[in-house]
């Protein structure tokens, strides 16, 4: 089962010029997609990011990049042409080469996707 959800910071209404960013938390433990959802929280906010989307997918691994999850993901780049936060690349695939396809497929969008490591740290793809 996949789900999607609207990030809880966000009021109704709100306006921002911040660099807007969709969150992706893949594992089949919802406690450590919820531990992930707060370390993309924190880290976005203070990069002063506005989380307009956070999408979970609860399915353990990935291994072809035929995804419903990340075909919802990649329509909403589209569609709001904001930048994608993930925990780490493996929560798009832990199959380094379906993990690659899949950067393509959101890079391919013109949005960035931004990796948030162990550390805190980040670095950006499709710059």
């Amino acid at each position: 089962m996949t789900t999607s959800i609207d990030a809880e910071d966000r009021e109704p209404g709100h306006l921002s010029f911040a660099r807007q960013v969709a969150a992706y938390v893949r594992g089949s433990d919802p406690i450590q997609r919820a531990f992930e959802r707060r370390a993309v929280a924190n880290f976005c906010r203070t990069k002063g990011y506005d989380v307009v989307r956070v999408i979970e997918d609860d399915c353990a691994q990935h291994t072809t990049d035929e995804c419903h999850t990340l075909s919802t993901l990649v329509c909403l780049l589209y569609d709001k042409s904001c930048d994608v936060v993930v925990p780490r690349l493996d929560h798009l695939s832990t199959d380094p080469k379906v993990q690659d396809v899949m950067v393509r497929r959101l890079e391919a969008t013109g949005n960035l996707v931004l990796v948030l490591p162990l550390d805190h740290g980040f670095s950006e793809s499709g710059a």
